[in-house]
């Protein structure tokens, strides 16, 4: 659905607050641009709480830079978690780990990642990441997702970028500017920004006109949506643990 017919859906059928005026002033409760405004407000919670935006192909956002010798990246702004990264055009993605792990455990082979070693891997072509550190790197502000790379590039390989799978938020608020836009959101989520949009609506307006029993249910519907696509990804995203004996400590003995 565009801005436009979402815009069209919430002012006659959701909240009923337009219809034909024969003559005299407007009567409508609610202008446009602060309609737009809720919706938008309702993508950006969507996305947040219920992880459905998901991109790997927008440069800008998945794309790392890698700078020699530097092993901290601030990513952008719109992310909320990566899934997975590859560096360059290889066929398998880089090990995730934590920053736990690198800091204390690293590994003498440079053509794998075991953080069980003890041994220092020398700076070259970063094998290992994480992004459990929620931190500006470079303002020292939390909130924006922080990307480690292991071990430090040299300069052969700073030139290629790494390559993130993200689930982020919306890149652009929606705008009266551009009624045609489309939410970022999966087309099946786009009725659940009514819901918050008609809850804002009718909590705004006057205590005197507004029902604040029927705002708090359509709170109460989009609240369930969220928990209902959150369930929806994660099941998506599990991916069952495998392990064997005779690896990594375990030692399958006759």
């Amino acid at each position: 659905m565009t801005v436009q017919e979402l815009l069209d859906e919430l002012n006659k059928n959701v909240l009923r607050d337009r219809s034909g005026l024969v003559s005299g002033p407007a009567d409508n409760l609610w202008d446009d641009s602060s309609l737009v405004q809720y919706l938008s407000d309702a993508q950006r919670l969507l996305a947040s709480r219920a992880l459905v935006l998901h991109d790997s192909t927008t440069p800008s956002v998945v794309e790392v830079t890698l700078s020699t010798g530097t092993v901290q990246y601030r990513l952008h702004s719109s992310i909320i978690a990566v899934l997975s990264a590859k560096y360059g055009d290889d066929t398998r993605d880089m090990h995730r780990t934590g920053h736990s792990a690198l800091s204390s455990f690293t590994v003498p082979d440079t053509r794998f990642f075991d953080p069980n070693t003890l041994a220092a891997l020398p700076p070259g072509k970063p094998l290992a990441w994480a992004s459990d550190e929620q931190i500006d790197t470079k303002a020292g502000v939390s909130g924006s997702v922080s990307f480690r790379v292991y071990p430090a590039p040299t300069a052969e390989y700073a030139s290629t970028p790494i390559r993130l799978r993200t689930i982020r938020k919306p890149l652009k608020p929606l705008s009266l500017d551009n009624l045609d836009a489309t939410p970022e959101i999966p087309e099946d989520y786009h009725y659940a920004l009514l819901d918050w949009a008609a809850y804002r609506a009718l909590r705004n307006i006057d205590s005197d006109a507004g029902n604040f029993s029927t705002a708090d249910k359509f709170r109460q519907t989009f609240d369930e949506m969220v928990a209902q696509a959150r369930k929806d990804v994660l099941r998506k995203l599990f991916a069952p643990t495998s392990w064997a004996f005779g690896r990594s400590g375990f030692v399958w003995e006759h």
